[in-house]
Order: C-alpha cells, then sequence, then structure tokens
C-alpha cells in the first residue's frame, strides 16, 4: 500500500471547524483519531511571526518557562489536525490505502491578549482572516479559568485533546502524535490556552505529558526521511471535500462523496481558510516517507521504528539540546491533574 497519486490508492479530505460546527463535528473529529494510525498536530498562535527562540543565556528549564508566560498572553489562531488511517480495498484486507482526514479548528480567547502589528501581518499572509476568528472561531479560556466550566465550546474542546491523547488501556488508541512545528513551544501554547497543563516548571510539564501520550510524542522538526526510500513514494493526491454537511460515517468510510480534485478551490471558499491544516497534513506527509519498507511501501513495523527512535524527545526552536519526556519517579504521580500557571 502506496500513498500514490490518484484516489485508488490514498483519500485526502479537509473539514473546517469553528463555533457554528464545532458541536456538529466533535464526534466526527474523536472517531476519526479514534481510528487513526498516527495523528499530525499543528498549533498556530500570534508570537508566531517570531516564535520563541532558545537564547545561549538561558537554560531549558529558563526557556519553558517565558514560553509558559508568553502563552498566558497570546492568542491561537487555530488547530490543525490530520488523521492517518488505513482502509481496507478488499474483502480480505490485504489490500490497503491511506485515508487522511484533515481538520482546521479556528479559535479565538476570550481572554485579552497581545497583538502586534507584525502578528496581524503575518497572520493575514499565512490566509487567516481576523475578523472570521473574531467572530467565528471556537471560545477557549486559558489555563484554569473558572468560566471555562460553563462554556460549551471549552468541553467539547477538551474532549477533542482527551481523545487526541489515546489510552494506556486500548491498545488501538496507543498511536504516536506528531507535533507539526515548533516543538516545545507548540506544546507548551496548546496546553496552557486549552487545558492549564504546564504546571510550575519544566519537568512537571514533561512529566505530564507523558502520561498524557501513552503512544509516545514525536516532533516533526527531528524527523528526517530517507532519500533513498523517498524517491520510491509519492505524493499525497491533492483532493478536496468541499460540501459543508458531512455524513458521520461517510466521512469515515469515504464512501458516496465527491471530490473536486482541487485544492485551490477549496482555500478560495469565503472564510474557509485553514492554514494549520495544511501544516499538520504536510507533516503527515513526511512521516508516510519515512517509515517505508524496503519496496518504498508505508509500513505498520517501520513507523514502530520511527517511533521508537523518536519518541518524546522534542526540540527547542534555537538549541541543538533534545528535550526528552520522561514518567515522573513517584508512583503516585496523576497525569490528569492540572494547575494553573501563575
Amino acid at each position: 500500500m502506496t500513498p500514490g497519486s490518484d484516489s485508488s490508492t490514498s483519500i485526502l479530505g479537509f473539514l473546517e471547524i469553528n463555533r457554528q460546527t464545532l458541536g456538529r463535528y466533535a464526534e466526527l473529529i474523536r472517531r476519526c483519531l479514534e481510528n487513526s494510525v498516527f495523528v499530525t498536530l499543528a498549533v498556530h498562535c500570534n508570537w508566531d511571526h517570531d516564535p520563541p527562540h532558545f537564547r545561549s543565556t538561558e537554560t531549558i528549564s529558563d526557556f519553558f518557562i517565558r514560553c509558559s508566560t508568553l502563552s498566558l498572553s497570546h492568542e491561537i489562531h487555530s488547530l490543525g489536525l490530520s488523521c492517518v488511517s488505513l482502509v481496507p480495498q478488499n474483502e480480505s484486507g490485504t489490500s490497503e490505502l491511506v485515508a487522511v482526514k484533515n481538520f482546521n479548528i479556528a479559535t479565538c480567547t476570550m481572554q485579552s491578549s497581545i497583538h502586534s502589528g507584525a502578528s496581524l501581518l503575518q497572520a493575514r499572509k499565512r490566509g487567516y482572516d481576523l475578523n472570521y476568528l473574531a467572530s467565528e472561531g471556537c471560545s477557549y479560556y486559558r489555563g484554569r479559568d473558572a468560566r471555562a466550566k460553563n462554556s460549551e465550546e471549552c468541553h467539547a474542546l477538551r474532549l477533542i485533546f482527551q481523545q487526541l491523547h489515546g489510552n494506556e488501556l486500548n491498545a488501538s488508541l496507543l498511536r504516536p502524535v506528531v507535533l507539526a512545528g515548533g516543538g516545545l513551544p507548540s506544546l507548551i501554547a496548546a496546553y496552557s490556552a486549552l487545558s492549564g497543563l504546564p504546571g510550575e516548571n519544566l519537568t512537571e510539564f514533561l512529566q505530564r505529558i507523558h502520561g498524557l501520550f501513552p503512544g509516545k510524542l514525536l516532533d516533526g522538526a527531528l524527523i528526517r526521511s530517507d532519500e533513498a526510500r523517498k524517491e520510491k513514494t509519492t505524493e499525497v493526491p491533492a483532493l478536496s471535500f468541499t460540501t459543508d454537511e458531512v455524513d458521520i460515517e461517510d466521512f469515515l468510510r469515504f464512501t458516496d462523496m465527491k471530490a473536486d480534485g482541487n485544492l485551490k478551490s477549496f482555500l478560495s471558499q469565503p472564510n474557509r481558510f485553514h492554514p494549520a491544516a495544511l501544516d499538520s497534513l504536510h507533516a503527515a506527509q513526511k512521516v508516510l516517507k519515512t517509515p517505508v519498507d524496503a519496496e518504498g511501501k508505508f509500513s505498520r513495523s517501520a513507523l514502530t521504528d520511527l517511533v521508537k527512535n523518536h519518541g518524546n524527545l522534542l526540540s527547542a526552536p534555537g538549541s541543538s539540546e533534545v528535550v526528552k519526556i520522561l514518567p515522573a519517579a513517584s508512583a503516585t504521580f496523576n497525569p490528569s491533574k492540572k494547575k494553573q500557571i501563575e
């Protein structure tokens, strides 16, 4: 089964999620996550024009504190999720195709945030309609804001993140999650905003992350494609589903759906900007090219090797040091406990 250039070998779909559609499609997203072999996550926020870079005068722990502080005053524009699954092509299940479902979740904080002229300009260059984000973005509260308890949108977003994490008690939910870019800063931004997770220091944060992702995290920036094998694979086709009303079962099976075959036409629709999903898709393509067998085919066993070699390692932009996600030394550690950043 090769990620090929036509719909017989792989399928690609996009769906924009906003305030109006989050409730309708939250269950769909969770089910796609559950059925995935691996998932890629992209986090876009308004510090992207000048992302936090490690300084030679600070330690990695200092870098963590600085990123955590920034995340409390900045805003996430959107989350990109690419769910990669394998769909049987015949009754015997001996032939499979790659199906990639991409979700762009537009978000907007209900708290005050810092916006510089450069960040606003960069957001527009990346394809964001800032008026659309303000009016239609899924609202959230940073950290452990008490108002989040009464927000249906916050609750729906956190349920999606719970499904993203996986479950160590269910072997089918031990999928790896790949960070599309930014490594440690992206992770801090997402969890500072959406679940108040970071805690008091870097060690505590990494321990909590270890407990939440039993299938392990991979940093896309640390994955290097094998060029010799890469030549044997081809790009995932640029097919896009443009319907607003999507039946869950049809979307999961990719049957009775019409694709226009032109990704640009989907991008040109009013208020249908999803640069985060495009980033997560690019990360998914990178992974699909990397874990292949000798024949250039996507391989589950090779994916396992990739996770073994790169799992639970995070990069800090500007630093040669790689941060390792390690479990807590104490057996009483509770990864579900969350603290607000002071």
